[in-house]
């Protein structure tokens, strides 16, 4: 087996930094949110007292919260790439990236021990800043299994290890079950005004010409015509009072009538 290269190393790191702070940021959320509110709540109090006054970023409550927030992402990391070190030896950043951790001796998959012990090296080197960076730079001198701090404390060794080839069938038969609800109801939607002409068609073709009303003010959007269709309607209404009611069986006739009696003669 081979050393990882520098490059893909910082690389496969700094996708797993990504995934684990999204999910740090949103689990400790209220924690930290609590404690910004804090703080901004003291500096509030001394501002309004008018008095010179020593505001501590860090005190009782901020620490207890500072704390939890620790402790939150302590276990997240813990879960996100302790176990499968221990299990696959490799993180989701390092498995895209080809990168495996595996024991000095067996070149095998760590074990949940030394795995544990990885991480929490790690760990403490991140919390202090300069051991952060002392094991992050201590790899590119440490021929030829360029191994960091946290690996020379586990006795593990991150080397280069081609991905086992991904089968997109079973994930794309996943996200076409996912996907079918919204699908069905895009395409119902979409399809619901054409549904809508098509049914409203038959009743119009059956519907009688006398039947149909129109809008005679909407023709103008001028005042005075909604003046004028009033006195049209008014005269007309005086017009078919004067006639009468129209002649037995005239609405179900569909012949146009000419001439007759009842209210056409007189």
């Amino acid at each position: 087996m081979r050393a990882a290269p520098i490059v893909r190393r910082v690389a496969a790191r700094a996708v797993d930094a990504l995934l684990k702070s999204f999910v740090v940021a949103g689990a400790s959320a209220p924690m930290w949110l609590a404690a910004l509110q804090h703080v901004r709540r003291r500096i509030d109090d001394a501002a309004a007292s008018g008095q010179s006054t020593t505001v501590w970023l860090i005190d009782r409550t901020t620490g207890a919260l500072w704390g939890a927030v620790v402790a939150v992402a302590l276990v997240t990391g813990f879960l996100y790439e302790a176990l499968p070190t221990a299990r696959w030896g490799r993180t989701p950043g390092k498995w895209l990236f080809g990168l495996a951790v595996v024991d000095v001796e067996a070149m095998t998959s760590p074990g949940f021990g030394r795995a544990t012990r990885r991480y929490l090296t790690r760990f403490l080197l991140n919390v202090l800043i300069i051991g952060f960076l002392l094991s992050s730079l201590w790899p590119v001198a440490g021929y030829p299994r360029r191994q960091a701090w946290h690996d020379k404390a586990a006795r593990t060794w991150v080397v280069r290890k081609s991905a086992p080839p991904l089968d997109w069938k079973p994930l794309r038969t996943r996200l076409r079950r996912l996907t079918s609800p919204v699908q069905r109801w895009y395409e119902s939607r979409a399809r619901r005004p054409e549904r809508i002409r098509t049914a409203e068609a038959p009743a119009r073709a059956e519907e009688p010409q006398g039947s149909r009303t129109f809008d005679l003010v909407g023709l103008s959007d001028r005042p005075e015509t909604a003046a004028a269709v009033g006195s049209i309607e008014a005269v007309l209404e005086r017009v078919f009072q004067t006639l009468g009611p129209p002649p037995e069986g005239l609405s179900h006739d569909r012949e146009p009538v000419v001439h007759g009696g009842g209210g056409n003669a007189q």
